[in-house]
């Protein structure tokens, strides 16, 4: 079996990839600054480098050492508690992260696979679900381009040195983080702004996206990694089915007592066009479907949340983890 390194270990998606990766017998090495995770339990005989990934001699440490066959790729910006969430931090974490983990790429490594994110696409309202080899016009976000640049950063390094690249274009995920702060996570954000009675405006509501379960999204990239491609590829990651923040609002209303409604926004910087994912390649490949659906996991998740942030506001929690005596 292969030795793995998770750059970005310590996430969500992570948390449900590792047991599986073990499972079959590699080897995981998590790499990791911690910023976002607290929900992750770090299992026992995972060894830990804790870093920043754009920082290059972090990676260059983390590389000699471990001396990785298989390189995956999950980088995010975690926003901390009381801070505003930074498109130019993020830009800047992303591109940075896949430029130093570039650098240290060499060709006895098997294959790099990257999370990037559906916010890739840009242009015109496709008629039809985004296919992953979509001519790409504008990116729609910030975070988008970032991701963009990302995929090429990593493409032409993988190239030079013969690497297999796997980019993995993963659309709206969710699901019960610890870290309620994460801002980027839309839905998770909607609800703890609805359990603070906290006003809030929703850009493009009527606009379909596709939804799609973090352990759902680590049991697919499972399997491609299982696949051990030999060529480069780009999947879509997502459910297919198109569902707007307008319906899971409705939703959520019969959960929560909302007493002041989110404005719904004209926001011209937020894309008009369905971002909804053609699977074709991806079920091709391997057998996969998703096994949860966001209008049904509500409940648990409105839970999941209540409690995270009972846990967040009780002062004993929080001088521990200030401290750094727990995580979560």
């Amino acid at each position: 079996m292969s030795k793995v390194l998770l750059i970005g270990g310590g996430s969500l998606l992570c948390s449900y990839l590792i047991p599986q990766l073990v499972s079959v017998g590699h080897e995981v090495v998590i790499m990791d600054n911690l910023t976002g995770c607290d929900r992750f339990k770090l299992p026992k005989g995972i060894k830990l480098f804790v870093g920043n990934a754009s920082v290059n001699d972090n990676v260059k440490t983390c590389f000699s050492s471990v001396k990785p066959d298989i390189v995956f790729i999950n980088i995010a910006y975690a926003v901390k508690p009381g801070t505003i969430y930074n498109y130019r931090e993020d830009t800047n974490n992303t591109i940075s992260s896949a430029d130093a983990i570039g650098c240290f790429l060499h060709n006895e490594i098997k294959h790099v696979y990257y999370c990037s994110t559906s916010e890739v696409y840009g242009g015109p309202e496709p008629k039809n679900p985004l296919p992953e080899d979509r001519k790409i016009v504008a990116p729609s976000s910030h975070f988008g381009n970032a991701n963009l640049v990302a995929e090429n950063l990593l493409s032409f390094r993988c190239n030079e040195l013969g690497i297999p690249l796997t980019v993995l274009r993963i659309f709206d995920m969710f699901g019960p983080r610890d870290e309620i702060f994460a801002k980027t996570a839309v839905v998770n954000f909607i609800i703890e702004a609805f359990l603070n009675n906290e006003k809030i405006g929703i850009s493009r509501a009527d606009r379909k996206r596709d939804f799609v379960f973090a352990e759902d999204v680590a049991d697919a990239c499972f399997q491609i990694i299982k696949l051990e491609e030999k060529v480069s590829a780009t999947y879509n990651v997502g459910t297919g089915t198109g569902i707007s923040l307008d319906k899971i609002c409705k939703e959520l209303y019969k959960y929560i007592d909302v007493i002041d409604k989110p404005d719904y926004l004209g926001d011209p910087s937020v894309p008009i066009y369905s971002s909804v994912a053609d699977t074709k390649l991806l079920k091709e490949k391997i057998d996969w479907q998703p096994k949860v659906n966001i209008i049904e996991y509500l409940p648990t998740l409105v839970e999941y949340t209540k409690q995270a942030l009972i846990k967040a506001r009780d002062p004993a929690h929080r001088l521990a983890k200030a401290r750094g005596f727990i995580r979560g």
